[in-house]
Parts: structure tokens; C-alpha cells; sequence
């Protein structure tokens, strides 16, 4: 009998020892989760696709997390807006700040971050919100809530090959006073100084939005198309901004025939030295590396000042790519831990193999020469500011009122004032829909 007790006794003590840790305090804990959902921006196949997939390949190895990883693509915005309104969306998703922002975050539908931007980055002691570039992070906030951490930042420049500015005793301009004589010094030659995307409405729209960012100051353009009265547009600098962008269409500056470009026509023509320069997105390097001759030094400096100007060449525009976490998320937890893994330095510099930039200070040496100017410009910025004064999550405006007025401007097919008196006519219906 005794035997038979003891036997019972320790079979109820096994017992305990098993069940205590599943029902700690008189309550059954959840199992932890080990699977995270993680939709990409990128095409599968696509170089980024690649980069993101050894970085989840060595986050499964180290945390023994799945992940379960696929590709909705670019059109990734129409996938996850639905899942989070049908209560089924991934656990972290990556895409465009200036998307995001209109689709997501204005609605407040992502879990704010700023309590997990205080924390300790990965295996680092310093909080992970100081790991990012200035301006970065706080592009698109709301309210002063966190919803969307970049990996990646781009902005737009003016490139340029070393070797014909060396060889004709020229240096990277400060002002377009002197970028205008160096324009001259290629046009005496019959090299047109610019080429141009023409059939790229975007592309285009760099020019106008620089010379108003340079003379006017950062966001009056915004705030121009933003004032439904229109009278932001009587702002004697936007016309001035025209004006500029008229001399140069009217003065030859752009390769002929441009305005009937398709893409890439205008930045394969500027790669194999049939203009001097291209103003363009820090991404070109990527698009036209394998077009280039072997003597082609890529170079490439920031949109210059204008006498006068209410800007600063220090300035720097900022459009990054980045995660968000939707607000029920299954597995925030874990999306949050993948974020901090992502955003160590050996994954920040190895963007660097596809001519991506880096989001996180620093990692200019380990920047490929190709692209070095652009990091530099980047990494000693005072301030940033949105691509096109983030206008482009204004879609509706965007498309519609200001790109077909900007193309025409530039084409030559309407004047400056001209192009003032219809764009501020189109805000003003525009605000009245």
C-alpha cells in the first residue's frame, strides 16, 4: 500500500512539474509565437528581393523564427489597406513612405512605434531610434507618433561623369551661376548640357519643384497647392521658380528631341556621354551601370542655390522605403524583432551591392565609389525634406492639376505666367470637388 502511494504521489509531482509552466498562477499562457507573415514590396526576383531574402534566411538561422516571406509586389498598397480592413493582414509589410502615407498611415491603421524606436537596438548599446538618419524617421510621422521605419533612403541629384568635368578643368557647382557656365563651357562644344526622361511625368516634375524648393524654401510648394483659396500661387517665388525652368527649355540646355523620350532613352543617352548632365533619383546608378563605357566616373552633386534663394544647398531631399506593422498584427512582437535584426550595419552596408543607400549614420566609407557622393550628401545634410514637397501623396493633385501644367512648361508649350494662372485655377476647382 505504502509502494502504492509513494508510486501515485510521485506520478502528481511529475505531473506539477510538467503543467506549472503552462498554467503559471492559475492561468494557461499562450504558446509563443514562432511564425511571422512578412509581405514585400519588391518583385520577386528582383536584386532587393534577393537581399531581403538572405536577410530572413539568417533571422530564421539565429532566432529559429519562420518567416513566412512572399511578394506582393508594387502594387503591395492594394493588397494590405484590404487585409487590414478585412482583419487579416500580415505581420510587417515594407513599401514608399509617400505611399503609406495616404493609404495607411493619415488613417492612423499602423501600430505606432515610438515606445519601440526608444529601445535598445540589436545587440547595440543605443537607442534605435538614433541609428537613422536625420529626418528620416520623423518624414512621416503624425501627431508625434512613429508608424513606419525606413531601411532605405533615396533623394534626387544631378549626375554627372568625372572624367569630362576633369578633363575640361570643372568642379561641382554651388550656385546655377556658376552650374550655368559650366553648361556653356559643354554647349560651345555642341554637348547639350542635360538630358531628360521627357515621357516621365515625374521626372520632369524634378525641375520645377527644385527651383521652388531653392527659391522659395522648403513646403511653400506644398502649401501652394495645399491653399484652397489658390492664392498660395501668387507667391512671387513660384513664378520665379518658372521662369528658370523657361530659360533653360527655351535656351537649349536639354538634348533635342526630348520631350518624345520613353524611358530610359534620356539616362542611357546621358550614360554614353551624349549630354553632360541628369537630374534624377539617387537610383540611377543601379538602372545604367551596365550601359556605361569603361572611362565613365560616376559623379553626382546636389541641386545648387539660386542668388537670392530662400533655400539651402544643405537641404536634402529624403524619399525612403521602410516597414510598418499593422495595428492587429498577430505577431508584432515579432515583426519588431525582425526590424531590429534587419537594421544591423552588415545588412545596412550590403544594400550597398545594389546601389541602395543605407538609412542607418555613418557607412560612408563602405560606400561603393560609384555612389559615394550621394551618401556623402546624405550623411552631411542640415536638413530634410520630402520628395517633391511630398505632393505626391496628394495623388488626385498630382496627376491631375500640376503634371500635365509642368510638362507643357517644360516643353515650351505654355509661359511661366501662364503656367501660374492654370495651375492656381486647377487648385482652386481641385479644393472645390
Amino acid at each position: 500500500m505504502r509502494k502504492h502511494l509513494f508510486f501515485i504521489l510521485l506520478l502528481l509531482a511529475v505531473g506539477c512539474m510538467v503543467v506549472t509552466p503552462l498554467f503559471a498562477g492559475g492561468k494557461k499562457e499562450e504558446a509563443v509565437a514562432r511564425e511571422l507573415e512578412y509581405w514585400c514590396y519588391w518583385d520577386k526576383g528582383h536584386p532587393n528581393d534577393q537581399y531581403f531574402r538572405e536577410i530572413v534566411a539568417d533571422f530564421e538561422k539565429e532566432t529559429g523564427i519562420t518567416v513566412n516571406y512572399s511578394n506582393p509586389g508594387r502594387d503591395i498598397l492594394l493588397k494590405v489597406r484590404p487585409a487590414i480592413l478585412e482583419g487579416n493582414p500580415p505581420d510587417i509589410f515594407d513599401g514608399h513612405g509617400i505611399e503609406m502615407w495616404p493609404a495607411l498611415i493619415r488613417d492612423e491603421l499602423l501600430l505606432p512605434l515610438n515606445d519601440f524606436m526608444d529601445g535598445k537596438a540589436y545587440k547595440e548599446d543605443v537607442k534605435f531610434k538614433d541609428l537613422f538618419l536625420p529626418g528620416t524617421v520623423e518624414a512621416w510621422m503624425k501627431g508625434g507618433k512613429i508608424y513606419y521605419v525606413p531601411y532605405t533612403n533615396h533623394t534626387s541629384v544631378i549626375w554627372y561623369n568625372k572624367k569630362d568635368f576633369r578633363d575640361r578643368g570643372l568642379k561641382p557647382p554651388e550656385t546655377w551661376e556658376e552650374l550655368d557656365k559650366i553648361c556653356k563651357v559643354f554647349m560651345k562644344e555642341g554637348i547639350p548640357p542635360f538630358s531628360q526622361d521627357g515621357g516621365v511625368d515625374f521626372y520632369n516634375a524634378y525641375w520645377y519643384y527644385w527651383f521652388a524648393n531653392r527659391i522659395a524654401g522648403p513646403e511653400v510648394f506644398y502649401k501652394a497647392a495645399m491653399d484652397p483659396t489658390g492664392k498660395g500661387w501668387d507667391n512671387p517665388d513660384l513664378l520665379k521658380a518658372a521662369q528658370w525652368l523657361e530659360k533653360l527649355a527655351k535656351g537649349g540646355y536639354f538634348i533635342e528631341g526630348f520631350s518624345g523620350y520613353v524611358w530610359p532613352a534620356g539616362q542611357i543617352d546621358w550614360s554614353q556621354g551624349l549630354a553632360a548632365m541628369l537630374l534624377c533619383g539617387s537610383w540611377v546608378a543601379n538602372e545604367v551601370y551596365d550601359k556605361i563605357g569603361p572611362d565613365f566616373e560616376f559623379g553626382a552633386f546636389a541641386f545648387p542655390m539660386v542668388k537670392g534663394g530662400k533655400g539651402s544647398l544643405g537641404s536634402v531631399e529624403s524619399a525612403t522605403l521602410g516597414w510598418g506593422i499593422p495595428e492587429d498584427a498577430a505577431n508584432p512582437d515579432l515583426a519588431k524583432q525582425f526590424m531590429l535584426f534587419a537594421m544591423q550595419g552588415k545588412y545596412q552596408a550590403k544594400i550597398y551591392d545594389v546601389y541602395y543607400y543605407p538609412t542607418r549614420k555613418g557607412l560612408v566609407e563602405q560606400a561603393p565609389e560609384e555612389i559615394k557622393d550621394i551618401v556623402e550628401i546624405m550623411n552631411t545634410a542640415k536638413s530634410t525634406h520630402k520628395m517633391y514637397d511630398g505632393l505626391q501623396a496628394e495623388a488626385e493633385w498630382w496627376t491631375k492639376v500640376f503634371m500635365p501644367l509642368d510638362d507643357q512648361l517644360l516643353f515650351g508649350k505654355i509661359t511661366p505666367k501662364e503656367f501660374i494662372k492654370e495651375v492656381k485655377e486647377g487648385t482652386i476647382k481641385f479644393h472645390q470637388k
